[in-house]
């Protein structure tokens, strides 16, 4: 939450992030990025993060962001649209 809090106040505060559309996790993320590759740089400190959850939670991602989509959109952006022409 804080790496997303971070994206947002730098997305609200910096025009050119604003103006080119750059979205907030990608901010913050970039940031924290950033970070972690300067104090394994500089310090030889390397940090990770644990990734055991990473498969569920993308699949509840992508669950949810199928469950948004209606049947215009996916005749709009998949092969159906092809066959239509």
């Amino acid at each position: 939450m804080v790496v997303l809090f971070l994206g947002r106040l730098l997305v609200d505060r910096v025009p050119v992030l604003q103006r080119f559309n750059i979205p907030t996790p990608v901010v913050g993320g970039g940031v924290v990025a950033l970070i972690l590759a300067l104090v394994d740089g500089l310090l030889h400190v390397k940090l990770g993060f644990d990734l055991g959850l990473k498969d569920s939670l993308l699949l509840m991602f992508f669950t949810t962001v199928g469950l948004t989509a209606d049947a215009r959109m996916l005749v709009k952006g998949g092969h159906w649209h092809l066959a239509q022409s």
